[in-house]
């Protein structure tokens, strides 16, 4: 199975475009899972003396040789071989029978094909408790759940199949025993083996998290694939075929069909950074793909005097975006004074199925109200995270301090503003490029600029009310380099 799961054929063009990769969405996933005690009997390689072993071997090469002849190829004592002989008769690998030694059918099969060492087996018993998902019954571990992963997607599981699990349970536990018996740190590993599965309990329910991270090529950035490679290692997917499956509905739900008007959006790019996206701006509106192409050859995403925007594609949620938008807060804060600092912070979302089901949200909403109360120099004065969206609509508000609705009009379903008033501003439209069907490539700008922030901050207060500092920095106090 492959590493990345298909949901479509399609004929890609050659060149460098194909070759690159890029996310356009981060997700994550609640996976069912279920915990099971399993009472089972392994077989484990044991010793038997040296002297033992040394017998058997001997009477394993020359059955049937009279006891006399063996006494005087150890030359031991009579009291010595006594011993020697019980305690091979007794564990049941030797008989004795007129005067001579032959080894009994047990002990012969102490000898693996091609073998010259006997290898004996002790049976034990142990009981295990193992966490299993209830899509493809693999093993799965748990995690600690957090109010916030409530929002997140549940990949859907076939009830029939789970109603059943415990039946399931066996053959996987089989199939997987190496993998379950090496986390168990067990002595001997590669020594032992299952040797009976004797009952299955099933016990307490539980949610694993699955990374959805999205992918398309920059050929087709409005086809989106999930990156199973992001989950599990490409030698455990093959186990995991259901549960692939069912990322790959989740992906392919994300999919938008948009009318044509919808590219006039873009246009809300131009109005807030207009000094920026200056040569994207056409007669015909925004230049998406040319600004596409672009954003995602970025290489250098550090602010300085002269690039106080920088372009984005992408969620804010990717490693890189999110590290870009920390970069913004970061450097803005350190030279804001305390005096100009906000209260409280915005995040508006856009009308788009599962918007902020990650957990990399709340992080990102506790690093900026972190940076603000360290530089105000009181935890007291952690700054609100407020979520604003539309009245009718659901959004991961778990994350944040409150939420606001607004009461009449609001910003276009594809847009999403992040806005620390007075220090910085984020924009990216949600939007399958051009096209009117097909997945979200977010795209769109972070910026130190003080006319984009106060831009963004005049946009969002013609659907609502929001708090800006009664003091702004001014162009001298931006301290960033000039090169």
């Amino acid at each position: 199975m492959k590493g990345t799961l298909t949901l479509r054929s399609r004929e890609l063009p050659s060149g460098d475009e194909q070759s690159v990769d890029v996310v356009i969405g981060v997700y994550d996933a609640l996976l069912a899972g279920r915990n099971y005690k399993i009472e089972h009997k392994v077989a484990e390689v044991g010793k038997v003396s040296q002297s033992t072993e040394f017998l058997l071997r001997l009477i394993h090469s020359v059955d049937g040789m009279p006891e006399a002849d063996v006494t005087k190829f150890f030359d031991f004592s009579p009291q010595e071989m006594t011993y020697l002989l019980n305690d091979a008769v007794n564990l049941g690998y030797v008989s004795r029978d007129s005067g001579r030694l032959w080894t009994t059918r047990a002990g012969r099969d102490l000898f693996v094909a091609g073998g010259e060492e006997p290898q004996i087996f002790n049976v034990e018993k142990r009981t295990w408790n193992f966490g299993f998902d209830l899509i493809s019954f693999a093993p799965q571990d748990s995690v600690r759940t957090t109010a916030f992963d409530h929002c997140l997607h549940s990949l859907e599981v076939d009830h029939a199949l789970v109603s059943k699990g415990k039946e399931q349970i066996p053959a996987s536990f089989k199939r997987h025993f190496t993998e379950l018996n090496t986390k168990q740190g067990s002595r001997a590993l590669l020594k032992r083996s299952l040797y009976s599965i004797d009952s299955v309990t099933p016990g307490d329910k539980f949610s694993a998290l699955v990374p959805v991270v999205v992918k398309s090529p920059q050929a087709f950035l409005h086809q989106g694939e999930p990156d199973l490679l992001e989950w599990r290692p490409e030698h455990e997917l093959d186990d995991r075929v259901q549960v692939a499956t069912a990322i790959g509905k989740f992906v392919e739900d994300l999919r938008l069909h948009v009318p044509e008007s919808a590219v006039d959006d873009y246009k809300i790019l131009m109005e807030l950074a207009p000094e920026f996206l200056r040569s994207y701006t056409l007669k015909t509106g925004f230049s998406v793909e040319r600004y596409q192409r672009d954003a995602v050859a970025v290489k250098d995403h550090k602010f300085q005097k002269r690039r106080k925007t920088i372009a984005i594609i992408g969620p804010f949620f990717t490693p890189i975006n999110s590290a870009v938008l920390d970069l913004a807060v970061t450097r803005a804060v350190n030279y804001t004074p305390a005096t100009c600092l906000p209260r409280k912070f915005y995040w508006h979302a856009p009308r788009r199925p599962y918007w902020g089901t990650t957990r990399v949200l709340p992080t990102i909403i506790q690093r900026v109200q972190d940076q603000i109360a360290e530089k105000l120099g009181s935890e007291e004065q952690k700054p609100s995270a407020v979520l604003l969206l539309e009245r009718s609509a659901q959004g991961p508000h778990k994350a944040f301090t409150e939420k606001q609705h607004y009461l009449n009009d609001s910003p276009p379903q594809s847009v999403e503003i992040f806005l620390v008033p007075g220090v910085a501003a984020g924009v990216l439209i949600h939007l399958p490029g051009s096209s009117t069907i097909g997945h979200a490539v977010p795209v769109g700008f972070m910026s130190l600029d003080p006319l984009v922030v106060s831009r963004t901050e005049n946009y969002l207060k013609q659907y609502g009310s929001i708090e800006v500092p009664e003091e702004r920095v001014s162009e001298e106090d931006i301290d960033l380099l000039e090169e």
